[in-house]
């Protein structure tokens, strides 16, 4: 009897060493879950890039539960997978509700320098709500994308702005496989404008995998490109795909879109604020272009009115035009009549301008449109963008938003002194005030808390104070009201880009 149990002990032993030695580095042993109490509903977040690249960027994502009961540590992991599909590694966690936590490309000794893959956070209990930010490890700067749940991916997919050698600035953008079998993707790339012209790429991917596209080395998108792209597969396996613009020093970071909108609402736009202006974006992704007459960006500002741009650009279907840049131009020289635009005389003459900017298509129901904000500093060297919010969506009716990641005057000796700001828009048509909900009580309250925020206008609240670490918070509008907002953080000290802005996740 002795020998049989010593022969089963050792088989065991064996088959433990062999699992072991083929799962390498990962942190826990492939298996299915188990069955959660709450339906047992395998739900997954994606994130198209995942980087290591030593001196240059590192990744981090950001979880925050915002459910009711935990994501326990056998039911939620996140998976690391390198370009070739493979998983690489992988994590249990457990997330509270209300908590969160981070996951650092380099801090896991498994993930080597210049690795560029995608991740994959399961779950099946909570409600998790996540944000990928990528971190250079020199000049600290900052650029933020959200994860995506499976019904935001989609083929096809578009990207609003794309760059090739314009002034120094170059996108680059990473394209995920969400489904279990590989595809071929097929990107059309479009110039500005109604006369753009077109180029074409198409590439394999493995499922799971991600496909990273340096629009720098595109030598088919001429000389300088500045337009948009549309991403679809073959089989319309789902796709996902997160977007960074890179300049020296700065690099700013947004999201794709899966559907069109006839109304978009930016919750802050800036002209000459402390050295910030933005800009607009629209890509038309309908099926009618929208003429000269039939587009309408609006700036409304919180308390003295609103002014509208004049618009003599006509969008093609998988066009794009840029908005916003000379809204509140000055007076022209006198030849050419000394005229001034509305907005110009409506608001800033001199002065300021802080924020609401809408873009609303009129009597062309067939025509769609998405867009991204880029928020500049040119003479400090300074920026981020985010996307516009689809005004009609479910997610834009929602009264709660999630904030994977805010910081208080946080002060480490590896990541800056950071410090988060919220812009806050009421989408619905009461007035409203909010609730702030953070995952650790010692967080500072944020700036004006308890003030109202009239329907159609946006409040603004800062995050002051002294708090050693990263938080996450829960935004609610007191009577359901229909809220949506975007995070700006902002790192002190530093002389390089250093603002990041990602948009806050509505559930």
């Amino acid at each position: 009897m002795k020998k049989y149990i010593f022969i089963l002990i050792t088989i065991i032993l064996l088959s433990v060493i062999i699992q072991k030695a083929e799962l390498g580095n990962k942190l826990f042993v492939k298996a299915a879950p188990k069955v959660a109490a709450t339906g047992g509903t395998t739900r997954k977040l994606y994130f198209p890039i995942f980087l290591n690249k030593g001196s240059s960027y590192y990744s981090m994502l950001s979880i925050h539960n915002v459910g009711s009961v935990t994501a326990s540590n056998i039911n939620t992991i996140v998976k690391i997978y390198g370009a070739n599909g493979k998983e690489i590694y992988g994590q249990f966690l457990s997330i509270a509700p209300n908590q969160k936590q981070t996951i650092s490309a380099n801090t896991i000794p498994s993930i080597p320098r210049n690795f560029m893959g995608s991740a994959i956070v399961e779950f099946t209990e909570g409600d998790l709500k996540a944000v990928h930010t990528l971190n250079r490890d020199k000049s600290k700067a900052l650029m933020a994308n959200t994860g995506y749940l499976e019904d935001q991916a989609g083929s096809p997919i578009y990207i609003p702005l794309i760059m090739r050698n314009n002034s120094g600035w170059n996108t680059w953008f990473a394209v995920q496989n969400i489904s279990s079998s590989d595809t071929t993707v097929t990107i059309n790339f479009k110039k500005s404008g109604i006369d753009g012209t077109d180029a074409n790429y198409s590439f394999n991917l493995k499922a799971n995998s991600s496909k990273y596209l340096f629009q720098k080395s595109m030598n088919s998108l001429g000389a300088k490109f500045v337009g948009s792209a549309v991403i679809s597969s073959t089989n319309s396996t789902k796709l996902v795909a997160s977007i960074a613009q890179e300049q020296a020093n700065q690099i700013y970071g947004y999201d794709h879109a899966k559907t069109g909108s006839q109304k978009l609402i930016a919750p802050l736009f800036q002209y000459h604020n402390s050295g910030y202006s933005s800009s607009l974006m629209l890509l038309n992704v309908g099926s009618a272009s929208i003429g000269r007459n039939n587009l309408k960006i609006t700036y409304t500002d919180p308390t003295k009115g609103s002014c509208t741009e004049t618009n003599n650009k006509e969008i093609a279907v998988n066009g794009s035009q840029i908005y916003g840049l000379m809204a509140f131009a000055g007076p022209t020289p006198a030849a050419s009549g000394g005229t001034t635009t509305e907005c110009y005389k409506t608001f800033y003459n001199g002065n300021s301008f802080v924020g609401v900017a809408t873009a609303e298509i009129l009597n062309t129901p067939n025509a769609k449109i998405i867009g991204v904000v880029n928020q500049h500093n040119f003479t400090a060297g300074n920026g981020s963008c985010y996307n516009m919010f689809d005004a009609s969506s479910q997610l834009s009716t929602k009264s709660k938003i999630s904030f994977p990641l805010v910081y208080a005057d946080n002060t480490s000796k590896t990541q800056g002194t950071y410090w988060s700001g919220f812009n806050i828009y009421n989408n619905s048509s009461q007035d409203t005030t909010l609730t702030f909900s953070f995952s650790d009580s010692a967080v500072p309250s944020v700036t004006n808390a308890t003030q109202t925020i009239p329907a159609g206008k946006t409040g603004t609240f800062l995050l002051p104070g002294a708090y050693p670490n990263a938080a996450a918070l829960t935004v609610t509008s007191t009577n359901g009201a229909s809220i949506i907002g975007i995070s700006n953080i902002t790192e002190n000290g530093v002389s390089t880009d250093k603002l990041a802005t990602y948009n806050g996740i509505n559930y």
